[in-house]
C-alpha cells in the first residue's frame, strides 16, 4: 500500500465521480485500519518525513470523498477499538495529528451514517478535547474545529463538549494562549444559532471573558475583548446574553478609562465597547450611555480611537445612532474634522468611521432624524472650513496612484451614504472638478472603482434640482466598474452643458 500512495493520490485528484470510484476501490483494498497503520509507522519513524507526507496527503484526499468519509464513519461504527487508541496516542507528530482532526470533522459534517458519526464522537472526544490545550497553535485550531462540526451535528452534546473544553483550556499552570482558545471555542459555538447561544451564555464563558478584561496578561485582555465583540455580533440572542453579564459595562468602562492601563487595552476596550453598544436596541440601555459618556471623557491622544469607536457604537441602529449624534456633538465635529482635514491613516479611519455614522451599513435605517441629520450637516461643513465640500472631495480623489486607494475607497463609502442627502449631493452636482473626478475620471483600482459606483448610485438616486447632473452620475453609475473605464459615450451633451 505505502509504494502505490503516489498512484492513488493521482486517482483521487480527478473528476468527482472519479474519485468517488478511485477512493471505493483504494479503500476495497487497503481499509482505513491499514491507512491509520500507515500513519501511526509514518509518523514515530524517524527520518520518514516523505512517508508521512505521502500518508497524511492520501488519508486526507480519501477524507474528502463521501465514499471515504462514509466508510470511516461504518469503521467507527464498527467499534474497532484502533481507531480510538491511535487517535488518542499513536500519533505523535502535529501534521498527523492535524490530519485525524480533520478526517472526524469530515465524518461529524458529511458522513451519511448517524450512528457511524456518534461512534466516531464516542472514540475520540475526549482525545480531542485534550488537543485543544496542546501548545502547538496548528493541533489546537484543528481539535476546535473537530469539537465544534462535532456539536453542530448533535447539538443536544455541546453543553457538556463546552463544559470540557473550558476546563481543558483554563487547568491550573495552563498558558493564555490555551486559555483564549477555549473563550473563542465559546464564542464560535455561540455565533452558530440561537439555542447555542442561550447554552455559551449559560455557560459562564461570557462572564470569564468580561473577568479577563481586569486580568493581569495583556494578550488574554485583548483577546477578550475580540471575542466578546465577536459574540455580540453573532446573534441577537448572544448579544442580549453578552449584555445581561451585569459586570460588562463596568469592566468596559474601567478599561477605557484607566490612565495606567496600557494604551492598546484602552483603545481595543473603547472600540469593542462601542462596537457591543451598537448592538442595543435602544439608546436607554446602560451600555450605551456608558460608552457615550466614555468617548466624550477621553483624552486629545484617543482622539483616533474615539472617531473610530463613534463609527462602531452608530454602524447598525438608527435610534442609538440618532441618540448618539444628538448627545455627543463635540465628538461628531472631531470626526468630521478629521475625515475631511485629517492626514494619512487618520484620515481613512475617520472617513469610515463618519461614513458608519451617516449610516453605511444601516440600510434601509440610514436617515436619521431631522435634528440629528442637521447635526451631521454642520459637522461637515463646519470641517470644510472655508473650502467648499465639493473642494474637499475633488482633492481627495485627485490623486490615482496605488499609494492612496485606500483613502479613495474611504471617500466613496462616504458619498455612498453621505450622497442620498440631497444637500451633499447638489454640492457634488455644482462642483465641476468632484463631478468630473466621480463621473468622468478613470479609476485605476478595481476596489476603488466598485466602490465609486456605490457612491455614484447615491448620488443619483438623490433628490436633486440638476436634472442634468443626476443623469450622468445615473449613466457613470451603471457602467461596467472596471479598473480602467472610458469616459461615458452617452453623456458629452451632459458634460458640456456643465463646462465653465
Amino acid at each position: 500500500m505505502m509504494d502505490s500512495r503516489a498512484g492513488a493520490l493521482g486517482r483521487l485528484t480527478t473528476t468527482t465521480r472519479r474519485s468517488e470510484d478511485a477512493a471505493t476501490a483504494i479503500l476495497r483494498a487497503h481499509p482505513w485500519r491499514d491507512i491509520f497503520e500507515a500513519l501511526e509507522r509514518a509518523s514515530t519513524t524517524d527520518g520518514g518525513e516523505e512517508d508521512a507526507a505521502a500518508a497524511r496527503a492520501l488519508a486526507r484526499k480519501l477524507g474528502e470523498t463521501r465514499a471515504g468519509v462514509d466508510a470511516l464513519a461504518r469503521a467507527f461504527d464498527e467499534n474497532d477499538a484502533t481507531f480510538a487508541m491511535r487517535f488518542e496516542r499513536g500519533f505523535e507528530d502535529a501534521e498527523t495529528v492535524e490530519t485525524a482532526c480533520a478526517l472526524v470533522r469530515g465524518v461529524y459534517e458529511r458522513a451519511t451514517m448517524e450512528e457511524g458519526a456518534r461512534a466516531a464522537a464516542a472514540a475520540t472526544r475526549a482525545a480531542t478535547t485534550r488537543r485543544c490545550g496542546e501548545k502547538d497553535t496548528g493541533t489546537a485550531i484543528a481539535a476546535s474545529g473537530a469539537l465544534l462540526a462535532l456539536c453542530a451535528r448533535f447539538p443536544e452534546m455541546l453543553e457538556d463538549v463546552l463544559g470540557d473544553v473550558l476546563e481543558e483550556t483554563s487547568r491550573e499552570g495552563g498558558t493564555s494562549e490555551a486559555k483564549v482558545r477555549g473563550l473563542a471555542f465559546a464564542a464560535s459555538a455561540a455565533a452558530a444559532n440561537e439555542d447555542a447561544a442561550s447554552v455559551v451564555v449559560k455557560s459562564g464563558a461570557l462572564d470569564a471573558c468580561v473577568r479577563e478584561i481586569d486580568g493581569p496578561d495583556l494578550l488574554s485582555s485583548l483577546a477578550s475583548l475580540e471575542i466578546l465583540a465577536e459574540v455580540a455580533e453573532s446573534s441577537s440572542a448572544a448579544a442580549r446574553g453578552l449584555k445581561s453579564v451585569g459586570s460588562l459595562g463596568d469592566a468596559l468602562v474601567r478599561a477605557t478609562l484607566d490612565e495606567t492601563a496600557d494604551p492598546a487595552l484602552r483603545t481595543r476596550a473603547m472600540i469593542v465597547g462601542a462596537r457591543i453598544a451598537a448592538t442595543c436596541a435602544t439608546s436607554d440601555e446602560a451600555l450605551v450611555q456608558e460608552m457615550a459618556r466614555v468617548l466624550t471623557a477621553q483624552e486629545s491622544n484617543f482622539r483616533d480611537a474615539v472617531v473610530d469607536a463613534a463609527g462602531e457604537l452608530c454602524l447598525t441602529n438608527a435610534i442609538v445612532a440618532t441618540n448618539f449624534v444628538k448627545t455627543t456633538k463635540t465628538v461628531v465635529f472631531t470626526a468630521a474634522d478629521s475625515a475631511l482635514r485629517g492626514r494619512g491613516e487618520s484620515q481613512v479611519v475617520a472617513l469610515h468611521a463618519l461614513a458608519n455614522v451617516f449610516g453605511a451599513e444601516r440600510g434601509e435605517q440610514e436617515i436619521l432624524d431631522d435634528e440629528a441629520e442637521s447635526i451631521l450637516a454642520d459637522a461637515i461643513f463646519a470641517a470644510c472650513g472655508s473650502k467648499s465640500f465639493g473642494d474637499i472631495i475633488s482633492t481627495a480623489l485627485a490623486n490615482k496612484s496605488d499609494h492612496f486607494v485606500n483613502l479613495r475607497v474611504a471617500v466613496y463609502r462616504l458619498l455612498s451614504t453621505a450622497g442620498h442627502r440631497a444637500r451633499f449631493a447638489e454640492e457634488i452636482a455644482a462642483h465641476p472638478s468632484a463631478r468630473d473626478a466621480l463621473a468622468l475620471d478613470v479609476e485605476p483600482a478595481l476596489v476603488a472603482a466598485r466602490a465609486r459606483r456605490r457612491a455614484l448610485a447615491a448620488l443619483a438616486d438623490a433628490d436633486i434640482a440638476d436634472a442634468r447632473a443626476r443623469d450622468l452620475f445615473r449613466v457613470a453609475a451603471t457602467a461596467s466598474p472596471r479598473a480602467s473605464t472610458s469616459r461615458p459615450s452617452a453623456v458629452p451633451d451632459v458634460l458640456a452643458s456643465h463646462r465653465q
